[in-house]
């Protein structure tokens, strides 16, 4: 073999490990805890993994944290918030660790107007760059929707209230409330027995087994994900959209992109719907990339 063909085998066996490496990334083992939605979407890993659409895939951005989240949620990619151990935040370009929030387990439900957290019947919302509590709540909080300093919805041990600005009151007709969802400002209750918009429980078709479990609009049109199907609100009832995919997994995140409504599971699967399913990957080729340019080192817990 000559120098030239030595060469060109070894820049042949360079891209062969290249395609090989960049394929064991796509589609890696991903665990997602949740997503931010709008104009700029991004999926968000336990280990602080941001992945944005671009190129017609999630790509991964440098950066992390050190420790597991538990859930994100966010209006943007430049707008991510999650809990750990603390509370942190990502602006699109690093994490930050906020440690003067104190102890938070509940972080503000998909489509709140405004971030907050919650830790047993304390509600703290954020606005002006300043933390604000609400008054405490009448039993330890497991999920809420938060309008702004006058208006939030709470799910707690002892039933489903609202914040008025003055006082919590209780919320009729939403026994069995496991989760909220807020869309285009308003406040949807997910139930055991199905989705309540307004106090009035909308109808619900055959092929909606189990609760659901989030909402977000598209196309202006409220699609509901259930634990095994997708289905669209329309005028006061639930349409069946489709089965979810044979193998999509446990479901994490259900967003926005444009026209588009995206399903991520918990094990990285990712799903968009229009007008059938389609299967999208995610790519993890940020470490490399980061590593060569000096990143700066994950966030700490």
């Amino acid at each position: 073999m000559t120098y030239h063909d030595g060469m060109r085998f070894a820049a042949f066996l360079a891209l062969v490990l290249a395609l090989v490496s960049a394929a064991s990334r796509a589609g890696a083992d991903v665990v997602l805890v949740g997503a931010a939605g709008g104009p700029t979407p991004a999926l968000v890993g336990r280990g602080g993994e941001i992945f944005r659409w671009e190129d017609g895939a999630w790509r991964r951005v440098a950066g992390g944290v050190a420790g597991d989240l538990s859930v994100a949620r966010g209006p943007s990619a430049r707008d991510v918030w999650a809990l750990g151990r603390r509370v942190f935040h990502h602006d699109g370009t690093a994490w930050s660790a906020l440690p003067e929030v104190g102890r938070a387990s509940v972080l503000a439900a998909d489509g709140s107007i405004v971030p907050g957290v919650a830790h047993g019947r304390s509600i703290r919302l954020r606005a002006g760059g300043q933390w604000t509590p609400l008054a405490a709540a009448p039993a330890p909080v497991t999920a809420f929707w938060a309008g702004g300093a006058r208006d939030a919805v709470a799910v707690t041990d002892a039933g489903v209230v609202r914040w008025n600005g003055r006082a919590w009151r209780p919320v009729s007709g939403a026994a069995g409330a496991l989760g909220v969802a807020g869309v285009d400002g308003v406040a949807l209750i997910l139930c055991a027995d199905g989705l309540r918009r307004g106090g009035r429980k909308l109808a619900t078709p055959p092929g909606l087994a189990g609760a659901p479990l989030a909402a977000a609009s598209a196309a202006r049109k409220l699609f509901v994900l259930y634990p095994t199907a997708l289905a669209r609100v329309d005028a006061n009832a639930l349409v069946l959209v489709a089965a979810l995919p044979e193998g999509a997994g446990e479901p994490a995140a259900l967003l926005a992109r444009g026209d588009d409504v995206v399903v991520a599971a918990r094990r990285g699967a990712v799903w968009a719907w229009r007008d059938g399913w389609r299967a999208e990957t995610i790519v993890d080729d940020a470490a490399p990339a980061a590593a060569r340019a000096g990143s700066p080192p994950a966030v700490a817990h």
